[in-house]
């Protein structure tokens, strides 16, 4: 193993998980209009199927993304693949708690 990071990562491992990292914003920016176009721009409530929708699409990408992600950290480190990690997470994350909270409130 190197000692310095390479920009984009070169396993396939690697190379899935940061394009499932990356596209996790083009699911985000997706689910948002399809949200923004059924709700009238939130004027009015969304239904109960896309209030389950908008999270679990996001999480079909994040959690893979994720566990590729941590797996190839040990071999196939990368800057770019450092970067899509951290983004997954946090859109990940925030679509699971937010998910979950919007059944409650």
């Amino acid at each position: 193993m190197e000692d310095r990071m390479r920009f984009a990562p070169s396993s396939r491992d690697g190379s899935v998980a940061t394009a499932l990292g990356l596209g996790i914003i083009l699911v985000s920016v997706a689910t948002y209009f399809l949200s923004n176009a059924i709700t009238y721009g939130g004027n009015e409530a969304g239904p109960v199927w896309l209030r389950i929708l908008v999270p679990a699409a996001v999480l079909a990408v994040a959690i893979p993304a994720v566990i590729l992600g941590l797996r190839s950290r040990r071999t196939d480190r990368s800057i770019l693949g450092s970067i899509a990690l951290v983004i997954t997470i946090v859109i990940g994350g925030w679509a699971a708690l937010t998910g979950v909270l919007g059944f409650y409130f």
